[in-house]
């Protein structure tokens, strides 16, 4: 199940540019999204992810620049060392 989502906000810290096994790059990063004015404000965190040339340019950006991610979201699985199963919820980006 996945659902189109847009944010706009800041990187929580540089972006991690990585390549896989067949040198597609790819990064992750971190979007802090304020809503709310004044006393009544809430952030909310999402993690992202993106790949290609969009992953790559992505990573050249610093802690704190003002981004809008527009993409869908994806439920991500996995199985800690220790057997735990794991999942999170990671906005995979097409545009930014």
């Amino acid at each position: 199940m996945s659902s189109d989502i847009t944010l706009v906000g800041r990187l929580t810290a540089p972006p991690e540019l990585r390549f896989s096994k067949t040198g597609t790059p790819w990064a992750t990063f971190s979007v802090a999204v304020n809503r709310g004015h004044d006393d009544k404000k809430e952030t909310a965190f999402f993690d992202c992810k993106c790949f290609g040339a969009l992953a790559e340019n992505i990573a050249e950006l610093p802690k704190g620049t003002r981004v809008i991610a527009d993409g869908y979201t994806v439920q991500e699985n996995w199985e800690t060392k220790e057997g735990q199963k794991r999942s999170k919820h990671v906005v995979m980006v097409n545009e930014a």
